[in-house]
């Protein structure tokens, strides 16, 4: 589904993805783990579409990217959430979702047309929103909603058009522990049925979600494996994870 090939990305002196090369299969849940200033966001930004490589280059379906835009890339299939919340914070959470249905559907709509007025695509984020848990709080103006439901609404917008590959940067950040087990939840119940790519610093939710995980360190992969294996990888715990976690 998604391969990297001795992908490279400086600034200046600072190498934030040092040569590197990944192959993640169709529906499979891979964890990117590591430490702060590993080059976890830089990589998913690269994917995205959001950031150019240097050099090397990103296969999505066989496709090189290299040469693709981010809304390109989101055409494509390819859907990514934040580490700080991206959302229209003067719209409800219908209308985000609504929006972000609209741009995917491909449908020619007049200028002068209502977006609230869309029957179908009025469904399909009602739909989303409901999947997400907030669907009484559907007409609710992002900026009143709390941080954890904010980030709900994110996962429901970047599910729109059903992407085949989603990159979910730091979904369960800044959530108190009630909110963060419903995301982690919401997650858990999307596996199988796309690829995922997920950064995540909380180590339960990542060794309960992944298929896979890969370790990167100032930009390198130092481990790639099952997450039983990555907790017992001696390098692994040197570098990040500590005893305390292991």
């Amino acid at each position: 589904m998604l391969e990297l090939r001795d992908v490279r990305k400086s600034y200046g002196k600072v190498t934030v993805t040092d040569g590197l090369s990944l192959a993640i299969e169709p529906n499979e849940l891979r964890a990117i783990i590591g430490p702060n200033g590993a080059g976890k966001t830089s990589l998913i930004a690269q994917i995205s579409g959001e950031l150019r490589s240097d050099s090397g280059e990103i296969v999505f379906n066989g496709r090189s990217l290299n040469a693709m835009s981010m809304p390109a890339r989101r055409r494509l299939g390819i859907s990514r959430t934040f580490q700080i919340t991206s959302l229209l914070r003067d719209f409800s959470a219908l209308d985000n979702v609504r929006l972000a249905v609209q741009a995917l559907d491909g449908r020619k709509r007049s200028a002068f047309a209502s977006a609230r007025g869309d029957a179908l695509s009025t469904r399909a984020a009602a739909e989303l929103v409901e999947f997400v848990g907030l669907a009484e709080r559907a007409d609710i103006i992002v900026s009143h909603l709390a941080h954890g439901e904010q980030r709900q609404l994110e996962l429901a917008v970047a599910l729109a058009g059903s992407p085949p590959l989603l990159l979910l940067d730091e979904p369960t950040a800044g959530m108190a522990s009630d909110d963060a087990i419903r995301v982690k939840n919401l997650i858990a119940s999307i596996k199988g049925s796309r690829t995922v790519l997920l950064i995540e610093h909380d180590m339960p939710t990542v060794f309960a979600l992944a298929d896979r995980v890969t370790v990167l360190v100032n930009g390198r992969e130092i481990a790639t494996d099952t997450p039983d294996q990555v907790r017992r990888n001696e390098q692994v715990r040197a570098s990040y994870l500590g005893d305390d976690d292991a």
